[in-house]
């Protein structure tokens, strides 16, 4: 499964490395923590400031009697990972 649409909010503290958005627009916590190798801890403070900003939603749940943590794109992360991929397309092509 492929959640890069995290990656750019995410590296060196909120933005960086991400290839390009494909579906699915959510993650679980864990697939997130494995992908990105974070700690627990470093993941839930990018994805809280994410959260603030209104980039992601989080949904909380349950899968049986686990808990489970789901990261989602909003209108407005999808609208600044579109923005974010222009301005790499134009560093690029000034190179």
């Amino acid at each position: 499964m492929s959640i890069v649409w995290m990656m750019p909010f995410t590296d060196a503290c909120v933005w960086g490395s991400w290839p390009i958005w494909p579906m699915p627009n959510s993650a679980d916590f864990n697939e997130l923590k494995a992908v990105l190798e974070a700690t627990q801890g470093n993941l839930s403070i990018h994805l809280r400031k994410l959260e603030d900003v209104g980039y992601i939603e989080i949904i909380k749940s349950f899968q049986g009697r686990k808990p489970l943590t789901r990261a989602q794109i909003t209108p407005a992360g999808r609208k600044a990972f579109s923005n974010y991929l222009q301005v790499l397309s134009g560093l690029v092509d000034k190179t």
